[in-house]
Order: structure tokens, then sequence, then C-alpha cells
């Protein structure tokens, strides 16, 4: 990163931390990444990306698939000092309608792309085939200015996803960029800290049950299916189960070229029939 960017970065993070004077959290818009770092030809596809994200995570058809899934998955893990909740309470929790929680807030974050391009996916404990790090993966953290802003870094390997990739391809992109955007909503008012939790040691009780962060990625790319005609509604928590809940499935991400079905993968397995042993 470079000394300019590093100075609009630092700039941007302090006038941006606060809402406007005489707002209130309940009027924040959603959301609030935008774009710090990302090449000229890279901004515009960055912007869309975001705007698609931010769109599909405020949207009433995310938050009714969101309690659609509740029989499902009753209880979601949000962190160590959270716990659980339920899919209905984690929509009021997005919608910053939490009565626990009156101060919580979308954190501004600034989003800047890392690594190199590339759209070969066959990772390995999350690198890419090439072993780039940073292309493959993403972060989101506070700055160091008090944690009261926030900064994501988010690898080219998704981004490629999202500008030259099919439409289950940008739909991964959409989940990674949803499981991040998830770690800048804070339960506490002025201060960055995160309402979920995925890392640390501590985690769900039962193997399987969902983290709120790979769970709201994961919907919101199955709601990205649905809007593009892939799935239909009642396909979604199927969609979500295939693409993960507790962790992000990313080696699906390139099952499916042009023109195949994902209700194809979606479909019950067969039982196979035990092998006759003499």
């Amino acid at each position: 990163m470079g000394n300019l960017t590093k100075v609009i970065l630092a700039l941007t993070a302090v006038t941006a931390a606060q809402l406007p004077p005489g707002a209130t959290v309940a009027q924040q818009r959603g959301p609030d990444t935008y774009l710090a770092g990302a090449t000229r030809g890279e901004a515009a596809t960055v912007e869309r990306w975001l705007a698609e994200t931010r769109q599909i995570l405020t949207s009433d058809r995310f938050h009714e698939n969101l309690r659609a899934i509740q029989s499902a998955h009753p209880r979601i893990w949000l962190s160590q000092w959270e716990r659980y909740r339920t899919p209905a309470q984690l929509s009021q929790i997005l919608r910053l309608q939490d009565p626990q929680r009156a101060g919580a807030w979308w954190v501004p974050t600034s989003l800047a792309l890392v690594g190199a391009h590339g759209r070969d996916t066959s990772w390995d404990s999350g690198y890419s085939s090439d072993g780039n790090l940073d292309a493959a993966n993403g972060w989101t953290g506070y700055e160091e200015d008090g944690r009261s802003a926030g900064a994501m870094r988010i690898g080219r390997v998704h981004y490629d996803r999202y500008a030259n990739g099919n439409q289950v391809e940008r739909s991964c992109a959409v989940n990674t960029l949803a499981h991040e955007i998830s770690h800048t909503l804070s339960h506490t008012p002025r201060q960055y800290l995160e309402y979920f939790i995925d890392t640390g040691g501590s985690g769900p009780e039962r193997p399987g049950e969902p983290y709120a962060s790979y769970l709201i990625g994961s919907l919101a790319q199955c709601t990205y299916l649905q809007n593009h005609g892939r799935i239909q509604a009642s396909q979604i928590g199927a969609c979500v189960t295939l693409f993960g809940v507790d962790r992000f499935n990313s080696n699906s991400c390139n099952d499916f070229p042009d023109g195949t079905p994902v209700i194809r993968a979606l479909a019950p397995r067969q039982p196979q029939v035990p092998r006759q042993t003499r």
C-alpha cells in the first residue's frame, strides 16, 4: 500500500467513523463499506459488487429466506459473548432492531483488494493453487484509531470471480463479501466490537451448527442465485447447506459451468447398495 493510499485511508477513517450530527443508529442506511484500495480498472466492478451485496443484505427477500430456515437451523452462533440467537433474532440484529443491543451500528469500513489475479480455486486450507494466500482470502478488523473504523482486505481471486465468472462463481464472490461485511456490525455504540466472531477457539456446541457470519454469506449467495433464477425459494435451505453454514465450501464454486443447473447438486443422493462380500 502506497503512502498516499495510507493517508486517504486515515482521513476517511477519521471523518467517516461518526454518524451525521443528530442522526440516530436507527437512521443508518445499512452496511457502510466503501472502496478505498483498487486500481482504476477495478474500481467500477468493485462498486457494483459492493452495491449488489449490500442490496441483497438489506432486501426483504434475504430476511424472508433467513426466517424460512428456522426449522433447519433453530439456533445460530454469534460469538462467545452473544452465544446463540434464532434466525428471527438474527434478522432483527442485521436491521439494527435488537432490543438487547440498542446501540448496535454498522462501522464505516474501507475495502482494499490484495494479492494477484486468478480464478483457479483448487484451494488447500485457504490457499489458491498458486500458493497466493492474500489473493485467496479475506480479512476484516479495526483500524488502529481506537476501534471506531474498520478495514477490510479481500483477495483478487474473489474479485475475479465476480468480474469474470459465471453466475455461480459470482454468487461465491457475493458470499465472501457478505461474510466480511457481517464482521463490520458492532454491538457497542461508537466502538468497533464485532457482533459475529468465527475465530478464537470458541464456537457452536454441536458440530455443523451455523456461525452467523458464514450463514449470512451463504444466505446472501443463495438469495443472489434466487434473484437470477438459478434456484427456487423452496431450495434456499439446501443451497445454504451446499455452500456452508459453519465454513465456506468454496470448492463447490467451480462445479457449475454455464448452463449447469444448481438444482442438480441439491438433489438428495441415492443410497448406495452395499457391496456383497463372500
